[in-house]
């Protein structure tokens, strides 16, 4: 009985970690693709904008590592292996999406996001994130 509570909660430390290094490296990702610091953005500058187009895109790279996890093998070596591959593709794929979003649509990002007033267009791709992230997630299944 000790050998499983331990083994899962071992598990559950490594693929949280995980979790956590894949939504950073998509936080940078999604900062290298924005004009200005994203993180200056938010905190100081208070960016309504910025601040949903970044979550957002944590929100839809939380679910594809979520579902890339539910859907994991009893193997833990194989299961991290396979989370962690799914969740980098997901994040590039979030930053393709912005980046054809950006291209296909009328406006521009770079304006969008450094805005001060809040801009329609950050609603719009939010939930072009998001469905790009359930649509990853379903992939997976």
């Amino acid at each position: 009985m000790w050998d499983d509570i331990f083994s899962g909660l071992f598990a559950t430390v490594c693929y949280v970690g995980l979790s956590v290094a894949i939504l950073l490296i998509g936080y940078v990702v999604t900062d290298l693709i924005t004009p200005g610091n994203l993180s200056k953005l938010i905190h100081d500058e208070r960016n309504v904008n910025a601040t949903v187009i970044a979550a957002s895109n944590t929100l839809a790279a939380g679910i594809v590592i979520t579902m890339a996890i539910w859907t994991t093998h009893d193997d833990l070596d194989r299961g991290l292996l396979t989370t962690g591959a799914f969740g980098l593709v997901g994040v590039l794929l979030l930053a393709i999406a912005d980046f054809l979003v950006d291209r296909l649509t009328p406006g521009d990002l770079a304006r969008t996001v450094t805005d001060e007033r809040f801009h329609p267009a950050s609603a719009f791709l939010a939930v072009a994130h998001i469905v790009v992230g359930v649509l990853i997630a379903a992939s997976i299944a």
